[in-house]
């Protein structure tokens, strides 16, 4: 469940477009750094996954601020390498091993240590859905606001049955039970 609550969160067109980028997607993309190059309007997040990964794996430290389209240019080059050379299954690998969940923590599996005391492979569907929402808010600690957690969760489970890997029922499920995080 983590996998498809991370693809819907993420990127939901992610196996749908892989392993080859389209046309489309390389124009877009190309115009998307040329409008934007250097300025603040590249985001990390909203990127696809295998933007991301070469993004936050491969480049530079400076991923925010003073890019330049020459920089874009090689993220673009090697996002295209890495589907055409790697299955989605192995992409999404990397991403779930390399994500950041807030501070210092990366990885899913030391994501649900340290949030849950236990391995990912032991998560229940409302906890691999609070996962993805933790990564796409970096500075946000799930034990500091239950509220906001349970609302990202909810998102994360909503957008789970939009795409039909969930039904309505287990998503209603998963939003009662209670999650407990480590101290």
């Amino acid at each position: 469940m983590l996998r498809w609550a991370t693809v819907v969160t993420e990127d939901k067109d992610f196996y749908s477009r892989s392993p080859r980028l389209g046309l489309p997607f390389i124009l877009r993309s190309i115009w998307y750094n040329l409008d934007c190059a250097g300025h603040e309007c590249l985001r990390i997040r909203g990127a696809t996954i295998p933007q991301q990964l070469v993004v936050e794996l491969m480049l530079t430290s400076d991923k925010n601020h003073d890019r330049s389209l020459r920089q874009d240019m090689r993220d673009l080059a090697l996002t295209i390498m890495i589907t055409q050379r790697y299955t989605c299954d192995e992409i999404l690998e990397f991403y779930l091993n390399s994500d950041s969940y807030a501070g210092q923590i990366y990885g899913v599996e030391a994501a649900a240590q340290f949030y849950f005391g236990k391995h990912v492979r032991d998560l229940n569907l409302a906890e691999c859905a609070i996962l993805p929402a933790i990564a796409r808010m970096p500075d946000f600690e799930p034990l500091d606001d239950l509220e906001i957690a349970q609302e990202r969760q909810a998102a994360v489970l909503d957008l789970m049955v939009e795409n039909g890997y969930i039904n309505e029922l287990e998503a209603n499920l998963a939003k009662e039970e209670p999650v407990f995080f480590e101290p």
